[in-house]
């Protein structure tokens, strides 16, 4: 399981940019986590398997809080569960589908609930953390990739670790993080000052990078295994072996660009 995010660290990151992008999601009804699309979830939320309005609004309420009052997961979960509950919406549950049939899903449960949390968290802090370092760019102008550099790594995130490219490569286009669920990478900007002190080399991306199509699941209503592309980055280690990273369907875009672009076209 990944480690619990630092709600302090979010706290002190650029609460406005963060509480923002939580407060001004709209809302989209879903059955597969799939079905709202990557930019599309920038400005929309959703979770999967909620077809009612007032679950949403219900689990979305507290998901403002996250940062706005400081809760944490286990409050998330604690205020959740008796609400969810309330409404119909947890444990495994007969529902009906769009073609008429019925299935048993599982609804609400401590374990989708964490998810939430953290996918949402993970999210806002990397809009407010991009807003932050795109508006700094001119000075960092340079972006080093990061993991927490532990065992429960994905090996297709570690291939990117410490790997430094240009602010303005289109590289950060579809691989800036979160790239994918529980995702724990991040972004550090640096400057020409930094960047020599610390004996980094700056890569570019061009040739390095391709797009192909992954299943992402199967359509519950369809039965249809549906892909959707994520970006393979292959680059070189010290030794000149391969490295290749590779983002998880459905993260195969940049959230605090594609929330920065709404926000301008508004």
């Amino acid at each position: 399981m990944p480690a619990p995010i630092d709600l302090n660290f979010a706290l002190r990151l650029s609460p406005p940019e963060v509480a923002a992008y939580l407060q001004r999601q709209g809302y989209e009804l879903s059955f597969n986590w799939f079905d709202v699309w990557q930019e599309a979830n920038a400005r929309s939320f959703t979770v999967a398997k909620v077809a009612s309005l007032d679950v949403l609004q219900a689990i979305h309420d507290v998901v403002k809080r996250i940062v706005t009052d400081g809760i944490t997961e286990r409050d998330f979960i604690r205020q959740l569960t008796p609400e969810l509950q309330k409404l119909g919406w947890w444990g495994v549950q007969e529902v009906e589908l769009d073609d008429g049939t019925t299935r048993k899903v599982q609804q609400g449960s401590p374990r989708r609930l964490r998810t939430i949390y953290e996918t949402n968290l993970q999210t806002a802090l990397s809009v407010g953390r991009y807003k932050q370092q795109i508006t700094a760019s001119r000075l960092r102008p340079f972006w080093q990739y990061q993991t927490l550099d532990d065992q429960r790594v994905r090996l297709t995130h570690a291939a990117l670790h410490q790997r430094v490219f240009r602010a303005d490569d289109p590289i950060w286009r579809t691989i800036y993080p979160p790239n994918g669920f529980g995702c724990r990478c991040s972004v550090r900007s640096l400057s020409l000052r930094r960047l020599e002190r610390e004996g980094l080399v700056v890569e570019s991306s061009e040739g390095k990078t391709r797009t192909v199509l992954r299943e992402a699941g199967v359509d519950k209503v369809t039965g249809e295994v549906v892909m959707k592309p994520v970006t393979v980055v292959t680059l070189k280690d010290a030794f000149g072996n391969d490295v290749v990273f590779s983002n998880d369907p459905g993260w195969n875009y940049n959230p605090g660009e594609a929330w920065l672009f709404d926000e301008d076209a508004a």
